[in-house]
C-alpha cells in the first residue's frame, strides 16, 4: 500500500509461500509474521475468501493491519459469540471455532491460524475444531467422532515460538500444513526422535539429528529468520538482574527455597522410582506413574503458593525500583510483567498513569484502547501486564525497557513479553 514497504526478507518469505499450499512462518518475534501472510492475500487475486484464527486479545490488531496492508477491496469483519460476519476475510477466536463448524466446513481460499503453538495439543478442543482429529480405537468405541478440520487451499501459520517446551509439539501443525510430507506422528517420530515403547505407547526421548530435522523442515514448509540476521539495525538486548533488599522479607525468602530443595529431592527419588518400574511388572510400574503424578502435582501447587507470597511481599521493593527508573529515564515508557493479579494490581494503584492490563478485562475494544493509550499518550505509564495475557502479539514499541516482578513457568513465555518492545518499530 502506498506509504507502507516491505522488507527484502518480508518479500522473500512471501515468495517462499506461494511456491507452497501450506507454509508455517516461524519467524522470531517482533519480525513482522502479519503483514508477511496479509503480502501472500495480496500476491495471489485467486484468494477472496480467508479466515484468520488469532487470540481473543489479537482480533483488533489483525483487522487494523488488514484494513491498512491488503491491496485489493476485501470487506473485513470479526466474528464473536453471536456473530458470524459475511464478509471476505473473518477474524475469529481460537476459542469459538467450535461454535460455528458448520460455517468452517466449507472449502477457504486461505486459513491463516496465528500463534499456531495454541494448537500443539491435538487432543484440545481448539485443534480438533482446526486441525481436525483421527480418534484412536479405543476411543471410536467409546464414542468419539472424528473430525476432518477447516479446509483450505492455502494453509498458513505464524509463530514466533513453534516449539514452546518440546520438538515434537510441532507436528499437528506441520500435519495441517502438509499432509502430504507429514502423514502420521508414527512416521514423524521414526524418522527424526528416538523413544522407547513403555507398554502404554511410544515415548519420544530426543532427536536422532537436529540438522536433517531442520533441514526437513525448512525443504518443506518451515521459514524462520532471526532479528540478529535480518533486523542488524535493532539494538540487541540487554538483561540485568536486579537483587532487591530482602529486609522484611526474609522468613518469606527462605521457605521458597526450603520447598525448592525439599521438592526436587523428592523428584529425584521418585524419578529413579519411576525408571527402576520400567524393567518389572506392569502393575508396580503404573504405581510408580501414578506416585510421580501425584509428586509432581503437589510440589507445583506448594511451590506455587510460596512463589506468590514471595511476589506479593516483594512489591513495594519492585514499585522502589521502578520508581528509580523513571527517575533515570525521564518518563514512564517501561513495561513490567508479572504473573498474580493482586501482584499486577498493587503495583497498578501506586501509578495513577499507568495501565493495567489483564485477563479479568474481557472486552478486546477496551484492552486495544489500553495498548493505544500507553503507545500515544505521553504521559501515560508504566504498562502493566499479565505474562500470559500481554505477552503475545501485542506492539508497545512506546517501551525499550521491560520488567519482570514475577517470573513464568514456561521460559517463552517471558521470552514473547520482552518482544512486545523489542521489534520493528
Amino acid at each position: 500500500p502506498e506509504g507502507c514497504e516491505y522488507r527484502g526478507y518480508q518479500l522473500a518469505g512471501i515468495k517462499y509461500a506461494l511456491e507452497r499450499e501450506g507454509t508455517y512462518f516461524a519467524d522470531e518475534m517482533g519480525l513482522g509474521k502479519t503483514i508477511e501472510a496479509i503480502g501472500l492475500i495480496n500476491a495471489l487475486p485467486k484468494v477472496s475468501r480467508v479466515l484468520v484464527v488469532t487470540k481473543a486479545s489479537l482480533k483488533i490488531q489483525w483487522h487494523r493491519e488488514l484494513t491498512l496492508w491488503l491491496t485489493r477491496p476485501m470487506t473485513v469483519g470479526i466474528a464473536d459469540a453471536q456473530c458470524f460476519p459475511s464478509t471476505d476475510v473473518v477474524v475469529i477466536n481460537y476459542d469459538i471455532t467450535h461454535k460455528y463448524g458448520k460455517k468452517l466446513e466449507f472449502m477457504w481460499d486461505m486459513v491463516i491460524l496465528d500463534e499456531a503453538h495454541y494448537c500443539k495439543n491435538r487432543r484440545a478442543r481448539r485443534s480438533k475444531s482446526i486441525l481436525g482429529y483421527k480418534p484412536s480405537r479405543k476411543e471410536l468405541a467409546e464414542g468419539m467422532q472424528s473430525t476432518s478440520g477447516i479446509p483450505a487451499r492455502y494453509r498458513i501459520a505464524l509463530s514466533g515460538t513453534p516449539l514452546e517446551n518440546s520438538t515434537i509439539e510441532i507436528f499437528p501443525v506441520l500435519n495441517y500444513l502438509c499432509p502430504a510430507k507429514f502423514p502420521s506422528r508414527w512416521k514423524f517420530e521414526s524418522q527424526f526422535f528416538y523413544g522407547s515403547s513403555n507398554g502404554f505407547g511410544y515415548k519420544v526421548e530426543g532427536v536422532k539429528d537436529f540438522e536433517k530435522l531442520q533441514k526437513y523442515l525448512r525443504e518443506t514448509c518451515v521459514i524462520r529468520r532471526l532479528k540478529r540476521d535480518v533486523a542488524k539495525e535493532m539494538p540487541s538486548k540487554t538483561r540485568v538482574i536486579v537483587n532487591l533488599d530482602t529486609k522484611g522479607i526474609e522468613q518469606i525468602v527462605k521457605r521458597e527455597r526450603e520447598v525448592e530443595q525439599s521438592h526436587a529431592k523428592t523428584m529425584v527419588e521418585a524419578q529413579a522410582e519411576y525408571e527402576l518400574a520400567k524393567c518389572v511388572e506392569d502393575d508396580v510400574f503404573k504405581s510408580a506413574i501414578g506416585k510421580l503424578r501425584v509428586r509432581c502435582k503437589v510440589a507445583f501447587e506448594e511451590m506455587a503458593k510460596v512463589r506468590h507470597e514471595d511476589a506479593v511481599a516483594k512489591v513495594p521493593k519492585v514499585i522502589e525500583e521502578i520508581e528509580a527508573d523513571i527517575e533515570e529515564r525521564g518518563n514512564s515508557k517501561i513495561l513490567v510483567f508479572a504473573h498474580h493479579a493482586d501482584v499486577l494490581e498493587a503495583m497498578h494503584s501506586h501509578f495513577p498513569k499507568s495501565v493495567l492490563y489483564s485477563g479479568a478485562e474481557s472486552n478486546q475494544s477496551k484492552r486495544q484502547a489500553l495498548v493505544d493509550r500507553f503507545q500515544n499518550d505521553l504521559e501515560c505509564g508504566p504498562f502493566f501486564g499479565s505474562i500470559r495475557a500481554a505477552g503475545e502479539g501485542l506492539n508497545l514499541t512506546a517501551a525499550s525497557l521491560v520488567g519482570f516482578a514475577e517470573e513464568d513457568w514456561v521460559p517463552s513465555k517471558m521470552l514473547q513479553c520482552e518482544d512486545r518492545a523489542h521489534r520493528i518499530g
